[in-house]
C-alpha cells in the first residue's frame, strides 16, 4: 500500500511538472505569434488542469487505501452539478475571454463598435471587458456577452470614409447641379489628405423635398479626431461651392410648412 501511495505521488508530481512545461511552451508560442495578451489565460487554465490532476490522484490514493470511491464520486457528482450551475456564468465569461484573446477581434486601445455603441477598449479581463465610451464613461461588459456581439474594429482600417448626403432645393437648375458636382469632385481630387479614389459626387435621385447628391471619398487617417477636422474643412468648402453656384440647401420643415400654407 505504501508503494502504491508513493507511486501515485510521483505520477501526480510528474503530471504537474508536464503541465508547467506545456504552459511555458504555449506562452513562448503565443509570444512568437504576437499574442502576448493571451498569455494571461494560461495561468487559470494550468491551475484548473492541476486541480483536476490532484483530485484524480487523491481518488486513486483513497481507492488504494480501501475507501469506496464510487460512493464518494456519487456524492461529488451531485455537488459537482450544483457547482457547475453556479459557475455557469463565470465559465461563459472565461470562454468569452479566451475567444477575445485568441481570435483578437479587438485589442486594448482599439476604437470599436460593439452592438449599437461606440467606445475604446481599455481592458480585457477574465470576467469582463472595460470600454471607454464617447461620453467618457466606462462600461464593463461581461466577456460572454461581448464576444457574442457584432464587433466592428475601426483601428484596423487605414482610412476613414467621408460620405455626406447633400439635399438641394428643387429650384436648382441642371446647369447649377452639374457645376456643383464637378467642383466637389475637383475639391476631393486636389485635397492632399483625401485618397486618390473613388472621389465621386453623384446626383442620385429626387427626394421628397430635395434633389439629392451623394458624395463619397476616403480621408487618409486612422485618427478619428483628425478625421473630424478634415471632414469639417471639406464640408465648409462644399458649402462654399453650393453658395457660389447660387443654390440653397433644402429645409424639409420649411418646405412642408409652405406646402400646407399654399
Amino acid at each position: 500500500m505504501r508503494a502504491k501511495t508513493t507511486l501515485t505521488i510521483i505520477i501526480v508530481w510528474l503530471l504537474l511538472l508536464i503541465v508547467d512545461i506545456y504552459k511555458g511552451h504555449w506562452a513562448e508560442k503565443l509570444r512568437r505569434s504576437g499574442k502576448e495578451h493571451a498569455i494571461v489565460l494560461l495561468r487559470p487554465a494550468a491551475t484548473a488542469v492541476k486541480i483536476i490532476i490532484v483530485i484524480i490522484g487523491m481518488l486513486v490514493w483513497l481507492d488504494n487505501i480501501g475507501y469506496k470511491v464510487s460512493t464518494l464520486l456519487a456524492g461529488l457528482g451531485i455537488g459537482g452539478i450544483a457547482i457547475a450551475l453556479a459557475a455557469q456564468k463565470s465559465l461563459e465569461n472565461l470562454i468569452g475571454a479566451a475567444t477575445l484573446y485568441m481570435a483578437t477581434p479587438v485589442r486594448v486601445g482599439d476604437f470599436c463598435r460593439y452592438g449599437d455603441k461606440l467606445g475604446t477598449v481599455e481592458e480585457i479581463g477574465l470576467r469582463s471587458t472595460r470600454i471607454r465610451t464617447l461620453e467618457q464613461t466606462v462600461v464593463s461588459v461581461p466577456n460572454g456577452e461581448f464576444a457574442a456581439m457584432p464587433l466592428e474594429n475601426f483601428a484596423d482600417r487605414d482610412k476613414i470614409r467621408f460620405n455626406p448626403k447633400l439635399h438641394l432645393r428643387y429650384e436648382t437648375t441642371p446647369q447649377q447641379l452639374s457645376k456643383i458636382i464637378t467642383d466637389i469632385e475637383k475639391l476631393l481630387n486636389e485635397h492632399t489628405r483625401v485618397a486618390e479614389e473613388p472621389n465621386i459626387a453623384r446626383f442620385i435621385g429626387f427626394g421628397t423635398y430635395s434633389l439629392e447628391i451623394n458624395v463619397l471619398a476616403f480621408v487618409m487617417t486612422t485618427d478619428y479626431l483628425e478625421y473630424m477636422e478634415i471632414a469639417e474643412e471639406l464640408n465648409m468648402r462644399i458649402l462654399e461651392i453650393i453658395d457660389s453656384a447660387g443654390v440653397k440647401l433644402t429645409n424639409p420643415a420649411q418646405d412642408l410648412f409652405n406646402t400646407k400654407s399654399s
